[in-house]
């Protein structure tokens, strides 16, 4: 009787398990989205989720200096929590982790637990920042990188097993590099594909890589054998090839599993950027508000994501810099991988979500942006491939070719809706030259304003839907030619747009014929709710799902046919009320655990097997 029952829980497990996977699978079936064209997102962000921590080593409470925080921070056990208790903590100098792991700095709620800076820590950069989570240690591209090596063998996308000439100072669980020189002439594997380059730009750029070296993606060392190392997660790009002298560069420290939760900045009167991540591995902000209520006096962020991955930036509210300075971000990936940056507010930024640095295998989704004066994603730099952005609201998303190129760049069920501040009309799609393999699925895309579908190899109007391989003609620098493979490479599929007045699934359309990275024409007009999860997200409460696409009715936000109701991100933004601590301003109150009660950091299981 006991072995009939033993048997009867592991069949139940199993089938439990099949579903899993099937439901995984589900996510991105192949006849709407070629696998050659994507990958598997489910993983992004903190592997196995923002770690739930309830030990506290520190207790502290306004009147605490900065040196007194991080003085806690520093000498907490590891997965513990060094608690701000409520109240405002005026401090001088900026906080640094400064190679301290396993650590959550978390305060009673933004609303709540209030630091002001007056000033910054160093952060291994002049600009330094309000509150750092680094290693120590100043493993840096453009200084070549503490160790390197050259990368001799394994190559293929999604293999996990490479081979370097050297592993000296390599670790298991640190972060390895790994990069490859760039292309000098157009397209891999053929003229008019995958084209990854700086010198092909308005003004150069691979600001944060090495010289030369755009395309970088960020792994984990799970294993050495030799001269042989297991990374996690496995090659994205399909590119990676021994005739571009791929190499590994590494530090002897990575600083792992730190975060901040639940606690507000304001860093208007030192004007630095808020919060960094250098050199890190499954960091997080949670529930966080950060405010820069001023004119900074340099290039602003208020996340600076620089030779980090797993990261995840959610639940969370930027608001400012006043001044609409190109300069100035929200959440910037100067040299990520595999970030999830979800459901987020951002107010009155010009650059929201950017990519100022290569960026492979992030999600960035249901995030809310309003104010501005461009559009709310910008892709900036060489060596950006195989993002994913879903479920977002915000006025457009923007592949700019001013200092590098991008390719193999997925949306998914957006509501870009145009019209920034002072802007009557801005290009919903601004795809330029070289930005190659773009995938737009299930997107709702306009306003009134726009009165054109689409522009292609022709000067922006700000008029247009789409405006496909024109050259940045505006911008000074390098002149470049327009690229009429930007739109041959384009495959949108299920699309509202305000010109049109409808959905459209269009056969000519999907690129059915390339050579390389074609996409088949889709057998069905249904899509997955998701591309990287597999059931509704604990934070929609309410509010349906998916909230966008085209097969959604009775949507909330008017002028979209019903296809379109407003995100969690926006419906929390609309509740909140004034902020009497910045009279004036539309700075609001926010606490992440009044607006998302069913909110969780635990996330559902992925890549489920059933071994027999």
């Amino acid at each position: 009787m006991e072995g009939l029952l033993r048997r009867s829980i592991l069949l139940s497990l199993c089938l439990i398990l099949v579903g899993v996977q099937a439901g995984i699978q589900a996510q991105a079936p192949q006849n709407i989205l070629s696998v050659s064209r994507s990958i598997d997102w489910s993983a992004a962000g903190v592997a196995g989720g923002i770690p739930t921590r309830t030990t506290i080593c520190a207790t502290l409470s306004p009147g605490a200096t900065a040196a007194q925080i991080q003085s806690a921070v520093a000498n907490c056990p590891a997965n513990q929590v060094v608690f701000l208790n409520a109240g405002t903590y005026n401090l001088s100098t900026g906080i640094d982790f400064n190679g301290k792991s396993n650590v959550t700095l978390r305060g009673a709620g933004a609303d709540r637990t209030k630091l002001v800076f007056s000033g910054a820590t160093g952060c291994n950069f002049s600009v330094g920042a309000a509150i750092c989570i680094r290693s120590g240690e100043n493993n840096y591209g453009p200084n070549g990188g503490l160790h390197t090596a050259n990368w001799t063998a394994g190559y293929t996308k999604g293999t996990n097993l490479i081979t370097l000439s050297s592993t000296t100072s390599l670790a298991v669980g640190n972060l390895l590099f790994l990069d490859q020189t760039d292309d000098t002439s157009d397209g891999y594997p053929a003229a008019g594909d995958l084209y990854v380059c700086e010198s092909c730009s308005k003004q150069g750029g691979n600001t944060f890589g090495r010289n030369g070296r755009s395309q970088v993606q960020i792994v984990t060392v799970t294993a050495i054998n030799g001269l042989n190392v297991t990374i996690s997660p496995g090659l994205y790009m399909p590119n990676w090839r021994a005739a571009k002298s791929p190499g590994a560069w590494w530090g002897n420290v990575t600083v792992k599993g730190s975060g901040v939760e639940d606690l507000s900045i304001d860093v208007t009167s030192q004007g630095s950027p808020g919060f960094m991540f250098f050199n890190a591995v499954n960091g997080w902000l949670k529930g966080v508000r950060s405010v820069e209520n001023a004119t900074p006096p340099s290039t602003f962020s208020h996340v600076r994501l620089l030779n980090a991955a797993r990261i995840t930036i959610r639940d969370s509210y930027f608001y400012g810099p006043l001044n609409q300075a190109v300069d100035n971000y929200g959440v910037t990936a100067e040299l990520a991988s595999d970030l999830l940056v979800e459901n987020n507010i951002e107010i009155d930024n010009p650059g929201p979500w950017e990519q100022n640095g290569s960026d492979s295998g992030s999600v960035w989704a249901y995030n809310y942006h309003k104010g501005g004066w461009v559009n709310s994603v910008t892709q900036h730099e060489a060596g950006i491939g195989m993002v994913l952005y879903e479920g977002n609201s915000g006025t457009g998303f923007t592949g700019d070719t001013i200092h590098g190129t991008a390719n193999f760049i997925t949306q998914f069920r957006n509501h870009w809706y145009g019209g920034a501040d002072g802007v009557t009309s801005n290009t919903i799609q601004w795809l330029a030259s070289y930005h190659r393999f773009y995938n737009v699925i299930g997107n709702v895309l306009g306003n009134p304003s726009n009165n054109t579908y689409e522009r292609s190899a022709s000067s922006q109007t700000g008029s247009e839907i789409f405006s496909l391989g024109e050259n940045n003609a505006g911008i000074t620098g390098s002149a470049i030619p327009t690229d009429a493979r930007v739109k041959a490479t384009l495959y949108r599929w299920g699309n509202y747009d305000t010109v049109n007045g409808a959905v459209r699934f269009v056969a000519a359309e999907v690129p059915t014929g390339l050579a390389n990275f074609a996409q088949a024409l889709p057998d069905t007009q249904v899509l997955p709710a998701s591309l990287y999860r597999l059931t509704k997200p604990p934070f929609f409460g309410s509010v349906p799902w998916p909230p966008v696409g085209p097969e959604v009715t009775g949507g909330d936000i008017a002028g979209y046919g019903g296809h379109a109701f407003k995100i969690p991100s926006r419906v929390c933004y609309e509740s909140l009320s004034d902020d009497p601590a910045y009279s004036g301003t539309a700075i609001r109150l926010f606490n992440a655990a009044t607006c998302y009660p069913n909110a969780t950091s635990l996330r559902p299981p992925t890549n489920v097997r059933i071994i027999r």
